[in-house]
């Protein structure tokens, strides 16, 4: 594990994956769809295979289909099967036909041989969606659904992708359920680190204190050798910080690293899946900080002693040098495949860099925004710099509109209050409750899709309500609006028909 968290996401994806032991009872095959590589480009007829998952285990003839897209890491089968999801009980519930859509460049769902700089220019939320749309069109015609009714769902960057789909494709689903969906993009997202404050210290102002503390003492270590020789051992960071001389950016990326633990615990705390439940969340990393009879510093340790316990690590990797030269390469597979796909997604769409700079919390200023903008240039090269970053969020909220010019209607947007994501979401109803913003006080990253506790507070189970209630209207005779107008051109048409033969005689 080169790093536990890259740009608000962690090395297993922003969403966890649902996949457990009761998935079995409802096996369902992956399955290969011949896929347009580039959308924007009519004279580019090449293809290649995106994996998806279909489960008719509760469909019933003129049910709608659910369609859960792929975000930025593997799909799998659990998000068909499971059924503590919510999505899988709304299934139920409808008589849907259940899919799962992988996202381009991520998992098995590869376009390109490899991710050079030259084939990452068709990995783009724009062009997700458009393969959703495509795909959406292309198994109406195989599967001769007449009048369908897709939804779509997502949860974080997925999320976004569900509620932009319903704004850009209105004509092709019907409505969507955008879970913590950051449609806003930013280049430095300094509010993310002010909800981790804010989290952490409505749960334990001592708890936020003692971070505090701790994180003021790191620099202070590192002014000489014996400090930073303490810091290795108390970390097992390995390699080891010089003695020396220490690099600057290894440095800082000890601090990122550092925050980054509280970071995860926030983000997921409590969602009741895997290790958030009770393992790893903020009552946990609150009870090792407020443990008294350690140093401010040792409690630091402590957190990412647990993390590397969790995860299997013996040590903590620290070379910044280690991590650049494993994002830079370019083959599928790379263990920091994925994450070089997410970065370059941050570079070129998005931002989202969670800075100290604007920032007076908890963790100081330890880490600054260049680190995350060098990184996009020690990775992809130096015209990926601050200047084009900028440029390319600017271009994505013109796109999308942003967060407050958003036009999709019939969207459902839940968030939460612990999730320091929620301050790139919609938190209220847009004019005319075209969409609903279910904000959620006292749930972190995704908690709606994930399946219902006693532990739940009130607001949790309204939000699942809420989205109940607007699927049933929005599959209501009187409210139908599918995408039986889809009309394609000739071309189009002959286009589609060549792939489709593609999937049925080449898989």
């Amino acid at each position: 594990m080169h790093k536990l968290m890259m740009h608000g996401r962690p090395f297993h994806g922003l969403l966890p994956q649902p996949y457990d032991e009761r998935d079995t009872k409802a096996e369902v095959l992956v399955h290969n769809f011949a896929q347009k590589l580039d959308h924007f480009d009519m004279s580019d007829n090449r293809v290649w295979l995106q994996e998806y998952w279909l489960n008719q285990q509760w469909y019933k003839p003129g049910g709608p289909i659910f369609l859960m897209l792929g975000g930025e890491g593997p799909d799998s089968q659990g998000w068909v099967t499971n059924q503590e999801l919510t999505f899988v009980k709304m299934g139920m519930k409808y008589n849907a036909t259940l899919i799962t859509l992988e996202h381009r460049y991520y998992g098995p769902s590869t376009p390109t041989s490899n991710q050079t700089v030259d084939n990452l220019k068709w990995l783009s939320s724009r062009q997700a969606l458009a393969d959703t749309a495509f795909f959406i069109q292309s198994m109406n015609l195989m599967y001769g659904w007449d009048n369908p009714q897709w939804i779509t769902f997502g949860g974080s960057y997925s999320g976004a992708l569900s509620a932009w789909m319903r704004q850009q494709y209105p004509n092709i689903v019907i409505g969507a359920i955008a879970s913590s969906g950051p449609v806003l993009a930013k280049l430095d997202f300094a509010e993310y680190i002010d909800v981790v404050q804010t989290s952490l210290s409505a749960y334990s102002q001592e708890c936020a204190d003692n971070i505090r503390a701790g994180m003021a003492q790191l620099p202070i270590l590192m002014q000489n050798a014996d400090g930073r020789a303490n810091l290795t051992k108390t970390f097992k960071l390995c390699p080891a910080l010089d003695d020396a001389t220490p690099n600057t950016i290894d440095v800082i990326n000890f601090y990122d690293t550092v925050m980054g633990n509280f970071q995860y615990a926030v983000q997921y705390s409590q969602d009741n899946i895997g290790i958030f439940v009770d393992r790893f969340n903020i009552p946990v990393v609150c009870g090792l900080m407020n443990n008294n009879s350690r140093s401010p510093v040792d409690r630091l340790a402590d957190v990412n002693s647990l993390i590397n316990s969790i995860f299997g690590s013996t040590c903590t990797a620290n070379n910044y040098t280690d991590l650049i030269q494993c994002m830079q390469d370019p083959s599928f597979n790379s263990p920091c495949a994925d994450s070089r796909s997410w970065t370059w997604q941050t570079c070129t769409e998005f931002g989202y860099f969670q800075s100290t700079d604007q920032a007076n919390n908890i963790f100081g200023s330890l880490v600054p925004l260049n680190f995350y903008v060098n990184m996009c240039t020690d990775i992809f090269g130096p015209q990926y710099n601050q200047t084009f970053i900028s440029n390319a969020v600017n271009n994505t909220n013109k796109f999308y509109g942003g967060r407050d010019n958003y036009k999709g209607t019939n969207v459902v947007l839940p968030n939460g209050s612990v999730d320091p994501w929620h301050a790139l979401g919609i938190l209220t109803d847009t004019p005319n409750s075209a969409a609903i913003a279910a904000f959620i006080n006292g749930t972190a990253h995704c908690a709606d899709m994930y399946g219902a506790s006693s532990r739940d507070p009130p607001g949790l189970t309204q939000a699942r309500v809420t989205i109940d209630n607007n699927i049933a209207k929005w599959l209501a005779p009187t409210q139908q609006t599918s995408s039986a107008g889809f009309a394609p051109t000739a071309s189009a048409y002959t286009s589609l028909i060549l792939i489709l033969a593609i999937v049925w005689f080449n898989i």
